[in-house]
């Protein structure tokens, strides 16, 4: 399942792109997102931090007013890899769709809110995944029956960053939600040649490879080069530790 989360047009603040060292506390934030992710993960013989990952950080630790409203408390930063710098723009003018997968080995599916740039240079398109258990379960926990959010977003790529909002009505709220008691329903119709094909590949990558590197992933019937970045929660100076399950 596949479905147009269709938020409204992110509303863009007054400076909604600046290098990242006019960002002062990005640096820091940087540094402790990393130190939260950065670990030996499950089936890598690697010490790694995911390439794509982020946090839920409080506005006034960027110490960046101009970049965001007054009324704002809370931003999702997104670390993405170098080479995506030039695609900041796409993806802070579009709004995330909302993306269901199952798991390598079939034994599950998430639900993503999904960004995606343009195919260039014969390179399949590149699509950033955020988990919805991650982030978007906290705000749909605490907000009133009916009522709108809107969630500031920082995107970090090379030396620039670029702020970006991105608003979800009630009906919005409620495909997420009808998509999540979907996916926590699903039983796969796999085959048990593919299936034990699918086992193969996660005893070598896990079940969620887009979480170590850019991985060719089909979904509503085109190819992306998918990556899915974890995040993270750091509240009163700490960032704490994040979970994978």
């Amino acid at each position: 399942m596949t479905t147009n989360t269709s938020p409204q047009t992110p509303e863009q603040p007054e400076k909604h792109t600046l290098p990242t060292s006019m960002v002062p506390g990005l640096a820091r934030v940087r540094a402790m997102t990393r130190g939260a992710l950065t670990r030996q993960w499950p089936t890598r013989n690697l010490t790694l931090c995911p390439p794509a990952h982020g946090a839920v950080v409080p506005v006034d630790m960027l110490d960046c007013p101009e970049l965001f409203r007054s009324t704002d408390r809370s931003v999702l930063v997104l670390f993405l890899p170098d080479d995506v710098q030039p695609h900041l723009e796409t993806l802070g003018s579009q709004a995330p769709q909302l993306r269901t997968h199952e798991l390598v080995g079939f034994r599950r599916q998430e639900v993503y809110l999904s960004l995606y740039t343009a195919a260039t240079d014969g390179k399949l398109p590149l699509a950033i995944w955020v988990r919805t258990s991650d982030f978007l379960d906290k705000h749909l926990s605490r907000v009133p029956e009916r009522r709108s959010i809107r969630v500031p977003v920082l995107f970090v790529a090379g030396s620039e960053a670029r702020a970006s909002h991105w608003s979800f009505t009630p009906e919005n709220l409620g495909r997420i939600q009808s998509a999540v008691q979907s996916s926590q329903a699903w039983v796969s119709k796999a085959d048990e040649n593919e299936t034990q094909r699918s086992l193969d590949v996660a005893t070598r990558y896990g079940e969620r490879p887009w979480l170590f590197m850019r991985y060719d992933i089909k979904n509503l019937g085109r190819r992306y080069a998918t990556g899915w970045a974890p995040l993270c929660t750091i509240q009163d100076d700490k960032a704490l530790e994040y979970q994978l399950n």
